[in-house]
């Protein structure tokens, strides 16, 4: 008896987790995860290739200001130390709307690619 009581139990608890999809619930299902994964590895494929072409020198002007950009952030970290930078960055971005509530914040590095 006790254990026709559990066999009964599990049942129900099946039932009531919705676990007893139909095969277009499980296919519609598969097919979105497909698609996110898809639009992520898009997503991935497309700054990677944004980053060789502009290592490629396929736009000579963006090339130039990068390798430009690359020496110059060498020679500044030669003499000042990383964390002075990173201190510096991190009051400027904690300290930005104190200076100018209008300000508007933009992904330059973004933009670039």
């Amino acid at each position: 008896l006790d254990q026709d009581q559990q066999d009964q139990a599990n049942k129900e608890d099946d039932c009531e987790d919705g676990e007893d999809f139909s095969l277009t619930a499980k296919m519609k299902m598969v097919m979105g995860v497909c698609q996110t994964v898809q639009n992520s590895l898009d997503l991935v494929a497309s700054y990677c290739e944004r980053v060789k072409n502009v290592f490629n020198w396929t736009i000579p002007f963006l090339s130039f200001m990068a390798a430009t950009a690359l020496i110059s952030g060498t020679i500044l970290l030669y003499f000042i130390p990383l964390r002075w930078l990173v201190l510096c960055w991190g009051i400027n971005k904690l300290t930005v709307k104190l200076r100018n509530p209008e300000y508007e914040e933009n992904q330059e590095v973004l933009n670039f690619l």
